[in-house]
């Protein structure tokens, strides 16, 4: 068995998770990796949208992205605005993946904030169908970071097991605080 590290890890769990008819949602761009990645899985009938608030990250994304089979869809707003994008497609979205902090080779001083990561993350919540799944990266190896990631774990310890299923993914052994993948499995 091989142990992933995060980011590998969180592909694995896309391939595993997503269809080729999959509806899929990127909170939060960045560089466009993983919608570059998400839409290779996708399809004709799938859909994929991405959520960013930096015009280099939109232009990055559209650029790793190009011409892909499945239909997608950047949108330039907050991923907290995501359900006014996406209303109609209440209960039908399989996958959320958030890619929290800041625009890697950007301005740092640009990151994810928890009061609209956690509005974002609700929002998420009455998008997916049952069974559908959010990932959450967070990087607590920076100061906003850390705020983020800790409030979210406390968070996410409390929330009840009946109606969602929570996990966590991360190396225990590193002392300069790697990456952490949340898993959330809507019930």
């Amino acid at each position: 068995m091989a142990v992933y590290r995060p980011l590998p890890f969180v592909h694995h769990l896309l391939t595993k998770h997503l269809k080729s008819a999959s509806y899929v949602i990127d909170a939060t761009l960045g560089n466009g990796n993983d919608a570059r990645f998400i839409s290779t899985i996708l399809q004709r009938n799938g859909k994929l949208w991405g959520f960013d608030i930096q015009k280099q990250a939109i232009l990055q994304a559209r650029a790793k992205i190009g011409s892909t089979a499945c239909l997608t869809n950047i949108i330039w707003d907050g991923h907290h605005h995501m359900f006014t994008h996406l209303e109609k497609y209440q209960g039908k979205i399989d996958c959320v993946i958030f890619n929290l902090g800041y625009l890697p080779h950007g301005d740092e001083a640009i990151t994810t904030t928890l009061p609209t990561t956690y509005s974002a993350i609700l929002q998420a919540v009455c998008l997916l169908r049952q069974k559908g799944i959010i990932i959450i990266v967070t990087y607590p190896g920076h100061p906003n970071g850390i705020h983020e990631h800790t409030i979210l774990a406390n968070l996410f310890t409390n929330v009840a097991s009946h109606n969602f299923f929570i996990s966590t993914y991360a190396q225990i052994n590193n002392d300069k605080n790697p990456p952490h993948v949340f898993i959330i499995e809507k019930r």
